[in-house]
């Protein structure tokens, strides 16, 4: 598990697991409710590369700051399903 401080430290976390799953999301937004957006992935290098590539399954839950809403906390788990090929066209 990472905090990225560039990212403020505890409001994005970014989990690597060799199978992301749901269950490792849940237990990660149930860890630290400070997190606002949680990415679970294979790989961490690119991680918005990884999204624009990858399925993803997302999952949302209020965000509450000093008990009030204040917007919502994203969880992401990308998942490789399919081998890529790059072709140069």
């Amino acid at each position: 598990m990472v905090h990225p401080l560039a990212a403020f430290g505890e409001y994005l976390t970014l989990i690597q697991s060799p199978e992301p799953s749901q269950e490792l999301l849940d237990a990660a937004m149930g860890h630290d409710p400070r997190t606002k957006l949680i990415l679970v992935a294979e790989s961490l290098q690119e991680p918005l590369m990884q999204l624009a590539i990858h399925d993803f399954r997302v999952s949302a839950a209020s965000y509450l700051k000093r008990g009030q809403p204040h917007g919502e906390r994203l969880g992401l788990i990308v998942r490789r399903t399919e081998l890529f090929h790059w072709v140069e066209y």
